[in-house]
């Protein structure tokens, strides 16, 4: 079995930390009665509503060019709209 030049020998495990997340979420739900047994329901549903760069973990294998760089990110705001209606 070959061993790669760079490693990481007898870490513990987690030992690497990456940036943290922060989501703030948000609904605006509006019930409606119509006539004398259904409803109806509007929501406006925000997923990251500030819009803040979630970076996903630095590359942890240390024998690429790349390591220890961070190349991913989650995405941004997500805003959802549904109609429901019960009867």
């Amino acid at each position: 079995m070959a061993r790669s030049a760079f490693a990481f020998g007898n870490s513990g495990r987690n030992i690497l930390d990456g940036p943290g997340s922060v989501y703030v979420n948000a609904a605006l739900i509006k019930s409606f009665r119509l006539l004398d047994r259904g409803y109806a329901q509007l929501r406006c549903e925000a997923i990251n509503v500030l819009n803040r760069a979630n970076f996903g973990l630095p590359v942890n294998y240390v024998d690429l060019r790349n390591a220890g760089q961070i190349v991913s990110a989650d995405a941004g705001r997500v805003i959802q709209f549904g109609f429901r209606l019960q009867f």
